[in-house]
């Protein structure tokens, strides 16, 4: 039934036909299994030190092994898709200049690849910018929106 979930979910974010197989568009979208991501967070709920960075890596690297086999294995659909992309790594959420998890916060608030920029907009609005503020900060002001949305 997730997986069901999912897959409607990653089609309309692919606007992949209603014929695509869901392991296909899970790889396409870059999205591992709703099950295995089920099974990584388990992991990390048991796992001591488990919001670390270092913790979520870890089991983010194990998940991403776990698909690659199921990949590897799959044969009864995407046979297309596994022609075209045999390696499902570099589709996955790993962010290009750090290695890290590549979510939103991670983007705006931790990668020091745009560390000179927070830096910049962080002294040029004179406030730090933080998950709890950083909404605020946007809409205070149409300039505000620019400077976001410009990077």
């Amino acid at each position: 039934m997730l997986l069901s979930i999912q897959r409607k979910a990653l089609l309309r974010i692919s606007s992949g036909y209603r014929t695509i197989s869901t392991s296909a568009v899970q790889v396409i979208t870059g999205t591992p299994p709703i099950t295995l991501l089920v099974e990584e967070r388990h992991r990390l709920y048991h796992t001591e030190n488990g919001s670390s960075t270092a913790a979520k890596n870890r089991e983010r690297q194990v998940t991403l092994n776990k698909w690659q086999d199921m990949w590897n294995t799959h044969t009864e659909t995407a046979a297309w898709t596994k022609a075209v992309i045999q390696d499902i790594l570099p589709w996955d959420d790993t962010c290009v200049y750090c290695g890290d998890i590549d979510t939103e916060e991670h983007a705006i608030l931790v990668c020091d690849r745009w560390s000179q920029w927070r830096e910049e907009l962080e002294e040029e609005l004179n406030e730090r910018i933080r998950t709890e503020n950083i909404i605020g900060i946007m809409i205070s002001s149409a300039n505000n929106w620019g400077k976001y949305n410009a990077s």
